[in-house]
């Protein structure tokens, strides 16, 4: 039976659910695995309680590193995995008792085995994300473009990796990248897999804990690494030939809203300024959008502005927008 590596990367976790995470872990049916735990610089008990668990459990093996962020503490355990094939789970989530088994059972069955996701909030209320069932090929197109609107792709979590390719291809999370590094480690993933594999059901529970949204504060650098984000995506459509006339309009629409939420964020944080909006506007695939532009809901006057890249015009329409709402 092949071994499977868990890796759990850990900081601050015993008030954020660590020891239902552990416990979730242990309580599975599928029991041929080891248990990684990476414990990032920790300054609350988790690395006791990692070792109360690591004292009462042979498989579970624990890394103690400098805090150096949520990417090296992955790549840590992948580079301390022995295991055939490598699964991610955060220290704040839980899976459900047959969630490794699930995977495990098609695991020689394609480069990428997926399930579906259940988020929780904390206001009780949940979203479920389900994986396009059954075996497909990465170079159909349907099927792949099917799989990144399915918004799976989105972390490494909820998945079974091939620990083959990611050793043979050196795929490793981006250290120093504090958004999206998750996202373009499975980019990196699909760029050198052949298929995957939608399997039928919900195990994994990704709990959103309080005080993660972005949209309280401005970072100055977000636009670019979503735009570094799409830019590989439209890359990974390219190189697996999935590039129509079809999912270049869902890629274009994509970029469009992207580039419009980054605008309106000047706005809100009262920071738009011609040289705010050159560094947005700058992007060169903003022409491309052009043939799809009847296909955008939006302001007429404000998506004009934008896909011309006429700041005066912009910044008018939200002077206007600002006087309207006093």
């Amino acid at each position: 039976m092949a071994l499977l590596s868990i890796i759990v990367p850990i900081y601050n976790s015993v008030d954020k659910g660590l020891e239902q995470c552990l416990k979730s872990i242990l309580s599975q049916t599928f029991t041929h695995y080891e248990l990684i735990l990476v414990n990032d610089g920790s300054t609350d008990a988790s690395l006791e309680v990692c070792r109360k668990y690591e004292q009462a459990d042979s498989r579970i093996h624990i890394i103690d590193q400098p805090n150096r962020g949520v990417s090296a503490a992955r790549n840590s355990g992948i580079d301390a995995a022995h295991g055939e094939y490598l699964t991610f789970i955060d220290s704040d989530d839980v899976i459900v008792a047959d969630y490794l088994g699930s995977l495990m059972k098609y695991s020689h069955d394609a480069d990428l085995v997926v399930c579906g996701v259940k988020q929780e909030f904390p206001d009780g209320c949940e979203k479920l994300f389900n994986a396009p069932e059954g075996y497909h090929k990465l170079s159909d197109t349907e099927a792949f473009h099917n799989l990144i609107k399915s918004r799976l792709v989105f972390g490494p979590c909820n998945k079974l990796f091939n620990t083959n390719i990611v050793d043979t291809f050196k795929i490793r999370f981006p250290e120093g990248v504090d958004y999206g590094e998750d996202r373009l480690f499975c980019y990196e993933y699909l760029m050198c897999a052949s298929d995957y594999l939608g399997v039928q059901g919900v195990y994994y529970s990704y709990l959103v804990q309080p005080g993660n949204s972005l949209s309280t504060i401005y970072r100055k650098n977000l636009f670019s690494l979503e735009y570094a984000q799409w830019r590989r995506l439209y890359e990974l459509y390219g190189t697996k030939g999935n590039l129509n006339e079809n999912t270049r309009r869902d890629l274009m629409l994509e970029l469009f809203w992207m580039v419009n939420d980054a605008v309106a964020e000047l706005s809100r944080h009262k920071i738009m300024t011609r040289e705010n909006l050159r560094k947005i506007l700058s992007v060169p695939e903003i022409d491309e959008i052009k043939p799809y532009a009847k296909d955008i809901n939006h302001n007429r006057f404000l998506k004009r502005m934008i896909l011309k890249r006429e700041s005066t015009g912009i910044m008018y329409f939200y002077k206007m927008l600002g006087l309207c709402r006093k």
